[in-house]
C-alpha cells in the first residue's frame, strides 16, 4: 500500500515499478477517504489511518506501507519539530502497524547545510523520527572523488535489530519501458559495497537538496 503527495502514480511510480519488475497487482496506491455519509476526500493520514486498517484487512495479505512524506502523518494541530508532538501525533500509524501487523516505511528529508552532523540529528523534524523507528537508511549524492566512487550512497543510520553502518552505492540509470517504449522509467542498480560509520558515510553525500532518510 503506497500513498504518496510527491508522486503521481501513473506518471512516475507505475513506470518505475514496472521497470523493476513488480507485479502490480499486489500493489495500491491510497488516495481518497469516504468518510460514513459524506464525500470522497484525499487520504489524509494524519486523521485517516483508523479507516485504513479495515482497508488493509478486506484487501488481505498486505506486508508493507509506504507513507510520503512520513511528516504528514502528524497533524497540523501539532508542532512536527517537537519531540512530544511528534512522538503523539504518528501514534496512529504505530497503531495501524500493530493492528495490521504490517511494516511501514516512511520517507522524509535531511536538513540542508548539517554535513558532518550524527545523521540521526539531520532529519526533517523532530527526533521522534529517528526515536520511533527501528531502521533508519540515509541516501544522498556522493561527492567524493574517484573512479571508483559510486555516484549515489545508501547507508544505514540507526538499527534496533541489527548492526549500524555500512551501506551500498548506486547509480539511477533511465531507460524506455520493454511493455511502452514511448515511456522512459529509472531504476536503482545496486554496485558498491560501503563499510564505515554512518557519520563517516553521510559526509561524503552533499549537503544540498537530493538527500532523504528512510524509516521503517
Amino acid at each position: 500500500m503506497i500513498w504518496t503527495a510527491e508522486d503521481d502514480a501513473r506518471d512516475t511510480l507505475v513506470p518505475r515499478l514496472m521497470r523493476m519488475g513488480a507485479d502490480l497487482d499486489r500493489i495500491h496506491f491510497i488516495e481518497e477517504a469516504i468518510p460514513a455519509g459524506a464525500k470522497s476526500r484525499p487520504f489524509n493520514p494524519a486523521i485517516d489511518m483508523p479507516a485504513l486498517v479495515e482497508k488493509a484487512k478486506a484487501i488481505g495479505d498486505v506486508d508493507l506501507l509506504i507513507l510520503d512524506p512520513v511528516v504528514a502523518a502528524v497533524p497540523m494541530s501539532r508542532n512536527s519539530h517537537n519531540k512530544a508532538e511528534s512522538r503523539n501525533g504518528m501514534q496512529p500509524v504505530i497503531d495501524f502497524a500493530k493492528a495490521s501487523d504490517i511494516a511501514v516505511l516512511g520517507i522524509g528529508h535531511l536538513t540542508k547545510g548539517t554535513v558532518g552532523k550524527d545523521p540521526l540529528e539531520r532529519l526533517n523534524g523532530s527526533g521522534a523520527f529517528g526515536a520511533l523507528p527501528r531502521i533508519v537508511i540515509g541516501a544522498a549524492k556522493n561527492e567524493a572523488e574517484g573512479d571508483d566512487e559510486p555516484e549515489r550512497i545508501m547507508v544505514r543510520i540507526k538499527s534496533n535489530i541489527g548492526p549500524s553502518g555500512g551501506g551500498f552505492g548506486y547509480p539511477i540509470d533511465m531507460v524506455p519501458l520493454l511493455e511502452q517504449p514511448d515511456i522512459e522509467a529509472t531504476r536503482i542498480v545496486w554496485e558498491h559495497e560501503l563499510k564505515g560509520t554512518a557519520i563517516e558515510l553521510m559526509k561524503r553525500g552533499r549537503g544540498r537538496d537530493g538527500q532523504s532518510f528512510k524509516a521503517g
